[in-house]
């Protein structure tokens, strides 16, 4: 698990996460509902700032239609802010891609939909229990 941490100051003013935070970080995302490409590009945009597509997959070290993958996931949920500049040359405009809020808020609606889903675990097991005795107090 790589994701590049850019040499320049980090728009927070803190310094980079190690490689390892970084992997353990994609992992627990992806454990409360966060594809693993959203992962890092989440993280990737809270490190380095606003970035194009490209500068994604450099970063991430994702390949281009991974990145897209990541970013759709990241606009259907309504995280990502992007920002169309135009192309005076010539072709399409180019994307660049920030964070809606900081990290913390971007992360919350997926914190939030996990709580649930270990409330109702919870709830599940406790019900597995009570039938359990139930049914073993049947064959004693």
């Amino acid at each position: 698990m790589s994701i590049h941490i850019d040499t320049r100051t980090p728009p927070n003013g803190r310094s980079s996460l190690s490689t390892e935070e970084v992997a353990e970080m994609v992992d627990l995302l992806k454990q409360i509902g966060v594809h693993g490409f959203a992962a890092k590009i989440m993280i990737a945009l809270t490190t380095n700032g606003p970035s194009s597509s490209s500068e994604l997959q450099k970063s991430c070290k994702l390949r281009q239609p991974e990145v897209s993958i990541g970013i759709t996931q990241l606009k259907r949920d309504r995280i990502i802010h992007v920002e169309k500049i135009a192309n005076f040359n010539r072709g399409r405009p180019k994307h660049v891609y920030s964070l809606n809020g900081g990290f913390y808020s971007a992360t919350l609606m997926y914190r939030e939909k996990a709580a649930i889903r270990i409330k109702e675990m919870n709830e599940q097991l406790g019900r597995l229990n009570e039938l359990s005795e139930h049914m073993s107090a049947l064959s004693n």
